[in-house]
């Protein structure tokens, strides 16, 4: 009875130490550059690029030698330039009613030639493949909460942080893909490097304009430690 106890307890012992070797936690953070498309009608414009900054700690699990599934919670800084609206035919819109609905409520300063950022809580959920050695592909997708909003102007850098969030879509989505290297490794700890572009599923804004979802482009630095 004896021997049956030990050798239970030895199997539950060795089966914990190899479950907690599938476990490994990180940090990613993403300099990027944002951009999106205003369309008016038949007309679009895709407006100059932005740039932004997400932050990550991750959770990863082992799923086999080269798969890899993690979980994270992260801030991600979702901007973008605001040079000028566009109406139907192509020519700017200063209507106020149109600047308005941004949340801005300033007619003057604001309605064009600005900086535009939005703060939002990142939750990504993400697929590791290694292809060969230290080369993989990551792909995966991102729950984001927005909570905070603003419009800076570019020409005398006064801000307004926009209270009313109503203009603004809470909830939204975002899809990943990239490709990395693992420059490198050790028994403790991993950096790797991974140029990545991050898609929006939905349009930022509320209103009655059409806006697609912005596009990020960048590289994410990142640790791993086992």
């Amino acid at each position: 009875m004896k021997n049956i106890f030990l050798t239970a307890l030895l199997i539950i012992f060795s089966y914990t130490i190899n479950a907690q070797s599938k476990w490994s936690f990180g940090v990613e953070v993403f300099p990027n550059l944002v951009t999106k498309n205003l369309v008016f009608g038949e007309n679009f414009e895709d407006e100059p690029f932005k740039k932004s900054l997400n932050g990550v700690v991750k959770t990863y699990y082992q799923l086999s030698g080269k798969s890899t599934l993690s979980i994270g919670l992260g801030y991600s800084n979702l901007g973008y330039i605001q040079t000028h609206y566009l109406d139907e035919e192509g020519k700017p819109y200063y209507d106020r009613e149109h600047v308005e609905f941004c949340g801005t409520g300033l007619y003057e300063n604001y309605h064009n030639n600005t900086f535009s950022s939005h703060h939002n809580i990142q939750i990504p959920l993400q697929y590791r493949y290694t292809i060969f050695n230290s080369l993989y592909v990551n792909a995966g997708v991102s729950g984001i909460i927005n909570f905070r909003n603003s419009i800076t102007s570019r020409e005398d850098r006064s801000k307004k942080t926009i209270e009313d969030n109503k203009y603004f879509r809470t909830l939204n989505m975002s899809l990943q893909f990239g490709i990395g290297y693992n420059f490198y490794k050790n028994e403790k700890m991993q950096l790797y490097i991974q140029p990545t572009i991050e898609r929006y599923g939905l349009n930022i804004l509320n209103d009655r304009y059409s806006y697609k979802g912005p596009t990020a482009v960048g590289v994410v630095l990142g640790a791993r430690i086992f």
